[in-house]
């Protein structure tokens, strides 16, 4: 590794693109990437399409990130390649029409060692984290992904669980995969799906259908997006089975653009003077009475009233009356979506009561 960092070093941008990509694929490596992810670093550092083998599935990704479909053609010789065991059953390499680029040994050797950690060591049993990666990656095989399911003692339905990197769910079958913890479960097992996380954490959870893990990682982790933190409201966990047309606006609606609405900046704003905003307009557009909006906000009747002639005069409508609370409840989707709910971000004594 030294050697070449030396041989790309040839000016100081040089050696600074080297320690990027060695720090960027630490980085992947920190933050439990998926074999994807890995394989899409090298082709975006390359600029050219990246491929990886292992056994009998491979991955080829072009600079853009889009997986390739057609099978990779004949190695090129000149092709800068490394194989990741002995026996040459699992290698990387990157597809570079000419001679390879000054940093392309460098990408193959952090991707390499990048993948490497993703391998089960020779001799060794894989461990319910390793296991639990298989089943959740896209790239590995059915039969892959059913071995790893029958080793982690998963034969029936299940419902995969998605977390935030700080919050590490209560179970033995679970992995930290790219930059955020996935858990799996049986379902209807005693323990379900919300059990695995305190019911102040946020949470997402999809059921697997058809055998389809990582298409329930997916759904389970955009549930997680529209999830609320305790402190600005609810829900804080969520099922992507109960999400509706929440999850038809999510998918057609960015979170950048959904920042940019106007019904979410206006609200950003007021909950800049009001730390108590958003909490209340989730109670009062869920909640079938002010008197239960008041309760799960543990306020007094009175407070409630006086927070909502103050939201009536400062946003131009009622929110607690029948055309104020539709308008009212259509912003809450798109601040959901926004994820500008994720964390509050400011002091909170836990009554909601501040700013009143």
């Amino acid at each position: 590794m030294r050697d070449l960092i030396v041989r790309v070093a040839v000016s100081d941008d040089d050696a600074a693109s080297a320690l990027r990509v060695i720090s960027h694929f630490d980085a992947l490596v920190e933050h439990g990437a998926s074999t994807a992810a890995m394989v899409r670093a090298a082709a975006a550092l390359a600029g050219t399409v990246a491929g990886w083998h292992d056994r009998d599935r491979a991955t080829r990704v072009d600079a853009t990130g889009r997986t390739l479909s057609d099978p990779a053609p004949s190695p090129d010789p000149r092709w800068p390649r490394l194989g990741l065991d002995h026996a040459q059953t699992s290698a990387v390499w990157i597809e570079r029409a000419g001679e390879p680029g000054p940093l392309d040994r460098l990408i193959v050797e952090r991707c390499a060692q990048a993948l490497r950690t993703k391998l089960p060591r020779a001799g060794m049993p894989a461990s319910p984290e390793d296991l639990t990666r298989l089943a959740c990656e896209s790239e590995v095989t059915d039969r892959e992904r059913a071995e790893a399911l029958r080793a982690l003692g998963l034969t029936g339905p299940l419902t995969v669980v998605a977390t935030p990197a700080p919050v590490v769910p209560r179970a033995r079958q679970r992995c930290l995969l790219d930059g955020g913890w996935v858990a799996l479960a049986a379902t209807g097992a005693p323990v379900d799906a919300a059990a695995l996380a305190p019911g102040t954490a946020r949470l997402g959870s999809s059921a697997v259908l058809d055998g389809d893990v990582p298409g329930a990682v997916a759904r389970a982790r955009r549930a997680l997006a529209l999830s609320v933190d305790p402190t600005l409201g609810a829900p804080t966990h969520v099922a992507f089975e109960d999400l509706g047309a929440l999850s038809t606006i999510a998918e057609s609606l960015t979170p950048e653009a959904a920042r940019s609405a106007p019904a979410v900046v206006e609200l950003e704003a007021l909950r800049a003077r009001r730390p108590w905003v958003p909490a209340t307009i989730c109670a009062v557009t869920t909640e079938s009475s002010l008197r239960r909006a008041a309760a799960r906000l543990h306020v007094h009747h009175s407070t409630l009233q006086a927070r909502l002639e103050w939201l009536a005069g400062a946003l131009g409508y009622a929110p607690a009356e029948a055309e104020g609370r539709q308008r009212a409840a259509a912003a809450w989707a798109v601040w959901r979506v926004s994820g500008l709910l994720h964390e509050s971000g400011r002091p909170h004594d836990g009554t909601g009561r501040g700013g009143d």
